[in-house]
């Protein structure tokens, strides 16, 4: 059943394209600002206190649907709460449909396009530079899709829906914490809980990259990557996944110079994230089919 759940839940990401608004967190900085708001006894300011009472509430209503209907009526009114939670904590938006509209507006040669595709997809103004671009587009790819995808597949597979809302929790803690109330000293917290959430998938994500590319290069750029726990696992998704696309164990690729050629590196880039997908979903298959034996 979680096999069905993941590939309904992937299909429907990559085909519902028009209705993905509806996975946007609207709700969440009204909730953030009515616990704000609460007057926390002074025990509990500041530290995990507030971090605690922010994520911890979504989280109880959801463990307690998942226990009430995971067995009721054949178990399938818990696949479908699992599948509209595990559906509800990807993206919000769909990473490779992004990089498919920038694909096609550099194609066209459409700078005015490019440049609002490609803010959409950074999350800031566009580089000037067709170097510059690709090589912030390839590391954007390879690092949101673990924040995307690969780390709510993989707290899914071990906690279920809950595993899967609570990671999407923790990065909406860490990205909306204001400065303006009192939920600003839990900030550190909340950035260090991401990292302890994004440690083993962010590892497992890595892994599927060298599956899925450059294998001796990819685990050369692991292996000179600095051991902490924990710690943002950005840039080590950043730098295997770029070892990943390496062609040759010595290549000096030269700087793209047109849009045909940034086109082809982004491209590169976005069938490594789409072949470590496959790789995980074999490896589910594989644990499903395992566990049917």
């Amino acid at each position: 059943m979680t096999l069905l759940i993941v590939l309904c839940c992937l299909a429907g990401e990559r085909l519902l394209v028009e209705h993905e608004d509806l996975r946007e967190p609207f709700w969440f900085p009204g909730y953030r600002r009515r616990i704000a708001a609460l007057r926390l006894p002074p025990s509990l300011r500041p530290g995990i206190g507030p971090l605690a009472c922010l994520w911890l509430p979504p989280l109880v209503v959801i463990g307690l649907l998942q226990w009430i209907l995971g067995d009721a009526w054949l178990g399938i009114p818990g696949a479908l709460f699992s599948a509209l939670v595990l559906y509800l904590s990807l993206g919000p938006r769909e990473l490779l449909t992004q990089t498919d509209l920038l694909l096609s507006a550099l194609e066209r040669q459409d700078a005015k396009e490019t440049h609002d595709r490609a803010w959409e997809l950074l999350g800031e103004r566009s580089p000037a530079s067709a170097q510059q671009l690709a090589g912030a587009v390839v590391s954007t790819l390879v690092a949101e899709a673990n924040r995307r995808s690969f780390a709510v597949l993989f707290w899914f597979l071990i906690l279920g829906p809950l595993g899967a809302a609570g990671y999407r929790l923790a990065w909406l803690v860490r990205d909306q914490v204001g400065a303006a109330d009192n939920l600003a000293p839990s900030a550190a917290d909340a950035a260090r809980m991401v990292a302890v959430l994004d440690w083993l998938p962010a590892r497992a994500t890595a892994m599927a990259y060298a599956l899925a590319g450059n294998f001796d290069q990819a685990v050369r750029a692991w292996r000179a990557y600095p051991y902490e726990f924990p710690q943002d696992s950005g840039p080590l998704l950043i730098d295997v996944g770029n070892a990943a696309l390496r062609e040759a164990p010595q290549e000096d690729a030269a700087p793209p110079t047109s849009e045909r050629e940034t086109a082809r590196i982004i491209a590169r880039g976005a069938s490594l994230v789409w072949r470590a997908t496959l790789i995980w979903i074999a490896l589910l298959a594989l644990i499903t089919l395992a566990g049917w034996a």
